[in-house]
């Protein structure tokens, strides 16, 4: 008997108590996340490393680790020296970096920016987004090929919805929706048709007044 009564007491306790953790009011800080924090940030996957591993970015720890994904395995990510070619986007064109430092420009429509300029894995291509359609570029001979052209303000190829950006690719991609193959011979891409997602009213609190701008967001038109 004593041990139910002890047992409901302690219940009674953890009841007790829960609630009173509850109801506590937050401090200033933790309402805006700084520390101390009632939430702990997760963890953030980075990309490849290589074709066995995926890079993890552990905020808490601000390291970034490589691991295996077949057996789960972690290890310290050292990135090797960077001397490999890099593309980039400078005044709306793609520029190619070699390793021995030269450059070169690889495209020439200064009115629309080209965006998450990829390198292929041989290096002799580079793909890109722009007004939402998918090319590529040859590295050697700077001659584009185009695949997609239905690309509009609602329609994306290779460019992800506001959606996928924020809650399933993540942030990091900067929005970009398509990937090489290993063997370079290949595209896969995303398509995002928004032609039915309604516009929704965002207030943006930045300046000194702040201001609205509307996005397409998939909000359920019934609630």
């Amino acid at each position: 008997m004593l041990k139910k009564y002890i047992q409901l007491t302690f219940v009674g306790f953890l009841l007790v108590s829960s609630s009173v953790y509850a109801q506590r009011r937050m401090t200033f800080d933790e309402a805006w996340g700084r520390k101390p924090t009632l939430t702990q940030p997760i963890s953030h996957y980075q990309g490849w490393a290589d074709e066995e591993h995926y890079l993890e970015y552990v905020r808490s720890e601000n390291r970034t680790y490589k691991v295996n994904v077949k057996t789960g395995h972690r290890e310290v990510y050292v990135p090797a020296e960077s001397k490999q070619t890099e593309v980039a986007v400078k005044d709306n064109d793609i520029v190619i970096r070699f390793a021995d430092g030269s450059v070169r420009q690889l495209t020439n429509s200064p009115d629309v920016e080209e965006k998450n300029p990829t390198l292929s894995p041989d290096g002799k291509y580079v793909a890109f987004t722009r007004n939402n359609n998918l090319f590529t570029v040859s590295v050697e001979n700077p001659t584009e090929v185009q695949y997609t052209f239905d690309g509009t303000d609602v329609i994306y190829n290779g460019w992800s919805s506001w959606v996928y950006y924020e809650e399933i690719l993540g942030r990091p991609t900067k929005y970009k929706a398509f990937w090489w193959s290993p063997d370079s011979k290949q595209l896969a891409f995303m398509r995002f048709d928004d032609t039915n997602v309604p516009m929704f009213p965002i207030y943006v609190s930045k300046g000194q007044n702040g201001y609205v701008e509307e996005t397409r967001y998939p909000k359920d038109r019934s609630t």
